[in-house]
């Protein structure tokens, strides 16, 4: 299977036909483009960034906003606000478990250190698995921005550095600090089971 950057050279011939300097409109229009392309990344970003700072506060609040997070990863078009109940319709596609678990946060059931440890993970697993093709993504823009002499800073966004640095805080508080996984790579299997009718158990 061909990479992003590969794919992107591809399809996207055309772009890279002269190296003439661009205008405004040329720059706003690839930015654009990059952050349409980006869309999808920018929402698991913004997600796991919610699961880390809800795991950071370590109380009621933080754990529906974990759990709203992680839920938000896995359906991102989910029209429910964080907050409200998720009712069977809404929960369709969604483990059982997982559901009944954010539900009950809502009326102030806590979390355990295990299950909130257990909840990045899976986050991490899910943002981890979409970063190296982001990676690959920005050095294309960054490429062609350089080709047509745009400044790639007006155009690719850094949508990787606030939750890796949230992550790592995250780690280092619970004496756990690691080595970023291999791109592409899950860092490791989580030990939880989001299917369990009772909500997130460790195995």
């Amino acid at each position: 299977m061909k990479d992003y950057y590969t794919q992107a050279q591809e399809t996207h011939k055309a772009d890279l036909k002269k190296g003439e300097p661009a205008d405004f409109n040329d720059v706003n229009n690839l930015g654009k483009r990059y952050t349409s392309e980006s869309s999808h990344f920018e929402g698991l970003s913004q997600n796991f960034t919610n699961i880390l700072a809800g795991a950071k506060k370590q109380n009621a609040a933080g754990d529906t906003a974990m759990l709203y997070g992680y839920i938000k990863m896995m359906n991102p078009t989910l029209g429910v606000r964080e907050g409200d109940r998720i009712d069977a319709e809404n929960a369709r596609g969604l483990p059982d478990g997982l559901v009944g678990l954010y539900n009950r946060a809502l009326t102030g059931e806590r979390l355990t250190p295990e299950q909130r440890g257990s909840i990045v993970d899976l986050g991490e697993d899910m943002w981890s698995g979409a970063r190296s093709a982001q990676e690959n993504r920005d050095a294309y823009f960054r490429d062609l921005a350089g080709y047509y002499k745009m400044p790639a800073e007006k155009i690719v966004q850094d949508l990787i550095s606030h939750p890796e640095r949230l992550l790592r805080d995250f780690r280092e508080a619970a004496g756990q600090p690691q080595a970023p996984p291999p791109a592409g790579r899950p860092r490791r299997q989580p030990h939880i089971n989001i299917s369990d009718p009772k909500g997130l158990v460790l195995q």
